[in-house]
């Protein structure tokens, strides 16, 4: 029997979600124009530090998907999302 999973639209950066979960995957795209920047995803709820679940270098434009194998990363805080640089995102984190 398989593993329900969510998607949350992520925007900005900040907290994705303030509870436990587990990290299934990731679909970002770098929106800004002209910009490169780094997308951290930490096991956090309300800063960026803690444990790295995820990292990604975009240049502008770039996207990125990503899929964890098997069950996924359990996150025992919740899951935040630091952007390093001037890059800006659009996509979806999947929470199973």
């Amino acid at each position: 029997m398989g593993t329900n999973v969510g998607a949350v639209a992520v925007t900005a950066a900040g907290a994705i979600i303030a509870s436990p979960a587990v990290l299934a995957g990731v679909v970002f795209r770098n929106s800004h124009a002209t910009n490169a920047g780094v997308f951290r995803i930490y096991d956090n709820t309300s800063a960026a530090t803690g444990t790295v679940l995820f990292v990604a270098s975009l240049a502008a434009g770039a996207h990125v998907h990503h899929t964890y194998p098997g069950l996924g990363v359990q996150a025992s805080k919740g899951l935040f999302l630091e952007i390093t640089g001037s890059a800006t995102v659009e996509g979806s984190v999947q929470i199973a």
